[in-house]
């Protein structure tokens, strides 16, 4: 009996001098420890701003606008002259101013003027183009040519015009239409139109009737050949 207590006091001393178990121990100081932490937050921050905003700013402005122009003007009398009136004749019409001859119209020729206008027109070798062959839609440019190249005046002869015998008459037909050549002996119009010179000289063409019979048949001969017939005269 005193072996078994002995070995029941050797189980217990054994028991209570023998270490801890580090895990539980480990367990134990952490469940065990409180942990105190303090952290100031208390701030301050002055946010007070004074900003003076006051601001004067004088806008007296003082213009002078007083002028004085002086505007007298001193216009001198007008004199007007009043022309002497026209002598009337019976029912207050003034008499008819009298034309050049080259100039005078003839309403009863049936012809308009060219585009240069009444004046500018043979009115009075009008008739005498239509006996010639003229035809109507053609009379209105002759009677200027005419004008252009005569002024109207069948004895005109132009000797400085480049052939050997200058150009002549109401149309101013050229001498190498009528003057002898190594093509036509006689001269173009002697030799297609016998008889239309009578004298077969170019001279012949200061006769007015001869020589827009002459200028009639220069227009034929651009007409038979599909060209300009108005050539001969730059038109």
């Amino acid at each position: 009996m005193v072996a078994a207590i002995a070995a029941t006091v050797t189980i217990s001393i054994a028991a209570a001098s023998a270490p801890a178990d580090p895990i539980e121990k480990s367990v134990e100081q952490v469940a065990t420890t409180t942990t105190s932490t303090t952290v100031p937050t208390t701030t301050t921050v002055p946010t007070t701003t004074t900003v003076p905003t006051t601001t004067t700013v004088p806008t007296t402005t003082t213009s002078p606008t007083t002028t004085t122009s002086p505007t007298t003007t001193t216009v001198p009398p007008t004199t007007t002259t009043v022309p002497p009136k026209p002598i009337l004749l019976s029912r207050g019409t003034a008499p008819t101013p009298t034309l050049p001859a080259e100039e005078v119209s003839h309403p009863d020729s049936g012809v308009q003027p060219y585009k240069h206008g009444s004046d500018k027109m043979c009115w009075e070798w009008i008739d005498l183009a239509r006996e010639a062959g003229w035809p109507e839609d053609t009379l209105s440019k002759l009677g200027y040519i005419m004008y252009r190249e005569s002024r109207c005046n069948p004895d005109a002869w132009n000797q400085a015009d480049p052939t050997s015998d200058g150009s002549r008459g109401l149309t101013q037909i050229n001498g190498f239409w009528c003057r002898p050549s190594q093509y036509n002996p006689d001269g173009y119009l002697q030799t297609f139109y016998p008889g239309l010179l009578p004298n077969g000289v170019c001279s012949d063409l200061h006769d007015p009737a001869v020589n827009l019979r002459a200028a009639k048949a220069l227009y034929d001969y651009g007409v038979e050949r599909g060209s300009n017939p108005w050539r001969p005269w730059s038109m």
